[in-house]
């Protein structure tokens, strides 16, 4: 091979080195984001009873057995209903109201 056959040769390789790795960048997810399939799926899926009690009771801090603004805001989506999760108008969301707008 001549000089001029290597350097081609070279400089397609690394072209084609260059190309794969632009490739699987513009292609895989973000950091710390889920692939855009999986959100649907998850939040089609009803969450079950024992989740759903694990969650409130993650979700009060102060383990009073009801929900305020504050730790509405822990879990996503709530905090932004909590008016209307909040039936009776009491200023927090028992665990029956928290598991009828978690539905």
């Amino acid at each position: 091979m001549t000089f001029k056959s290597h350097t081609l040769v070279a400089t397609a390789a690394l072209t084609l080195l260059s190309a794969g790795a632009v490739w699987a960048q513009s292609t895989a997810p973000a950091a710390g984001t889920a692939p855009a399939a999986a959100a649907p799926a998850a939040a089609e899926k009803p969450m079950s009873a024992k989740d759903m009690s694990a969650a409130f009771t993650k979700a009060d801090a102060n383990k009073d057995g009801k929900l305020d603004k504050t730790e509405a805001e822990g879990v996503p989506g709530l905090a932004a209903k909590f008016d209307q999760a909040d039936a009776d108008g009491d200023k927090s969301i028992s665990k029956a109201e928290f598991e009828k707008a978690m539905k």
